[in-house]
């Protein structure tokens, strides 16, 4: 699903049902080759506010330079400031 989602409607997403599995089954998220896009939060943001069993979201950079770029900066401030289900889960940045 996330490969694609920069080709998704946003729209699509903002759908009121969320998924069961999404509110009670999903506790780990891994996001790959993250450069900080509007896709990418727009969709973590979605797991965050609708995950409520979820423990652990982690976000591996593209690259090594990406992790001290103003981008990511201001990706990671916007990705803290979303309301989250549940009332703490775990925040990793990474890069290989």
């Amino acid at each position: 699903m996330y490969s694609g989602i920069s080709k998704f409607d946003q729209e699509l997403l903002n759908c009121p049902v969320v998924p069961d599995c999404l509110t009670s089954t999903l506790k780990v998220v891994k996001f790959g080759n993250v450069r900080g896009l509007e896709h990418e939060l727009f969709l973590a943001k979605l797991f965050m506010e609708n995950g409520i069993v979820l423990e652990r979201m982690s976000f591996s950079l593209a690259n090594a330079e990406l992790s001290k770029s103003k981008v990511i900066e201001e990706f990671k401030e916007k990705l803290y400031s979303f309301k989250k289900g549940v009332s703490f889960a775990i925040l990793e940045f990474y890069y290989y």
